[in-house]
């Protein structure tokens, strides 16, 4: 589940695991979590594709 970036900007995230067939109350737990967090954070393509470029060389 994501959980947000430490202080170096590494995503960090939460790991859910239960006993035979919790499936719906973990996926319950781990949903409830995530709206909590909010944690999730949208990557920034522009700036991968140029550092991509940069080390490839190529567009």
């Amino acid at each position: 589940i994501p959980a947000g970036l430490d202080p170096a900007g590494q995503p960090q995230g939460v790991v859910l695991s239960g006993p035979y067939l919790s499936e719906p109350k973990l996926f319950a737990v781990g949903f409830a979590l995530e709206q909590a967090l909010q944690g999730r954070v949208e990557p920034d393509l522009d700036a991968t594709i140029q550092q991509i470029e940069a080390v490839t060389g190529q567009q």
